[in-house]
């Protein structure tokens, strides 16, 4: 379950930076750059690690790192973009 939280984090970061980048010009939104900060995507990162965290902790799974390390995946799974 959370293996496949993993594989679609990459897109739930890039989502979360995209809305927590335009938050940060909610005042002047004529003026917004395309390129994202490298503090929302960390934001991003962040949000994304907690929420796949809590899902597996409301499954009644294992914590996150457990399950990477005992599934052997820790090498192919990153929250890093």
């Amino acid at each position: 379950m959370c293996i496949g939280l993993l594989s679609k984090s990459r897109g739930h970061v890039l989502r979360i930076a995209a809305v927590i980048h335009i938050l940060g010009f909610i005042e002047s939104p004529d003026n917004v750059p395309m390129e994202i900060s490298e503090n929302a995507v960390k934001a991003a990162i962040n949000i994304v690690k907690h929420s796949c965290q809590q899902t597996a902790f409301i499954a009644g799974r294992q914590n996150l790192e457990e399950e990477i390390a005992n599934n052997h995946l820790g090498e192919n799974v990153s929250f890093k973009i």
